[in-house]
């Protein structure tokens, strides 16, 4: 267990952040509240066996995080299938009491916006925004823009730059009382088991040290603030782009914009650490035109002759 009170610790303990009033909110507002509750943790209890005491659960959770005594649990790896293919990717489950602290840490960094990746491009994980304002807006710019730069980032949440990313939570928080239980939760690792091994983590691209592990609540916020300098930068060079979690789509007026525009963002994840596919056929890196379709979020964005417009359906692969 990486305890909160490891490091420096020179900050509040967050007491009215997570008390038991709030933490009893973030459960009743959880999956794990419902009968489609997550899975178990490395410690072994269901959802169903903590709501069981959930009163006395509750209290003694507020109480060792007033007392400093809570810090998060290693994580339990579990891979699955990758859609189409025969790759696995893995999922890293926190203990029920673990994904509980860190909903009702995202709720309060939520609510207050003290994170700075509100901007035009970003769309994943941001209040307000989601999935159906991401489409409508690739919708918007690709009838703007006869060609598209379509891209992920490889392998992004196990690349994460752990350091830097605690100096942007410290830069951007202060001394606010959640910081050492932030740092707590980008170093968290998983523990291997007999299903999932050392030497498999390795084969699924995780290494101890770096990377912010997919499956805890806090991740997806945290993933957004890693790449908080990077939306900006595309922005400021005017770039329009929209960007859901790793999944990238650049426009441009032609080929050779589209191309260069694709080795600015390049260049720009470079200098955090990430990386994008280069350019080949069948790749994840591509350049459509403008009658040629692109997928994007589980989406074919495809011009329909028909309509004499641009509509998005789900992709065959989904």
């Amino acid at each position: 267990m990486c305890s909160y009170a490891e490091g420096k610790n020179d900050h509040p303990r967050p007491t009215k952040i997570l008390s038991r009033t709030s933490l009893s909110w973030a459960w009743q507002n959880s999956r794990d509240s419902t009968k489609n509750s997550g899975a178990r943790g490395i410690d072994g209890v269901s959802a169903k066996a903590f709501a069981a005491n959930l009163d006395h659960n509750l209290r003694l959770l507020s109480r060792r995080i007033a007392d400093g005594e809570f810090g998060f649990s290693r994580l339990r790896p579990f891979p699955i299938p990758k859609e189409g293919t025969n790759k696995e990717r893995l999922i890293c489950i926190p203990t029920v009491q673990d994904r509980l602290v860190q909903r009702c840490m995202m709720r309060h960094l939520e609510q207050r916006r003290l994170f700075p990746i509100l901007n035009n491009s970003s769309f994943g994980f941001v209040q307000d925004k989601g999935l159906r304002k991401a489409v409508k807006r690739t919708l918007e710019l690709r009838h703007c823009y006869p060609f598209v730069f379509e891209t992920d980032i490889v392998g992004f949440f196990d690349t994460i730059h752990r350091d830097k990313l605690v100096e942007k939570v410290e830069r951007a928080l202060k001394r606010h009382s959640l910081i050492p239980l932030l740092r707590s939760a980008i170093c968290t690792e998983v523990k291997p088991d007999a299903n999932c091994d050392a030497k498999k983590l390795v084969s699924l691209g995780i290494r101890q040290g770096w990377g912010i592990r997919q499956g805890m609540p806090l991740s997806p916020l945290l993933s957004n603030l890693a790449l908080s300098e990077f939306d900006l930068a595309v922005e400021r060079a005017g770039i329009p782009m929209v960007r859901y979690a790793d999944d990238i789509v650049l426009f441009a007026s032609t080929k050779s914009e589209a191309l260069e525009r694709g080795e600015f963002i390049a260049e720009q994840l470079r200098s955090i650490g990430h990386s994008i596919p280069s350019i080949e056929q069948n790749g994840k890196t591509k350049i459509a035109s403008k009658l040629q379709s692109f997928s994007f979020l589980g989406r074919e964005v495809y011009f329909s002759k028909r309509e004499g417009r641009y509509i998005q359906r789900i992709s065959e692969k989904k």
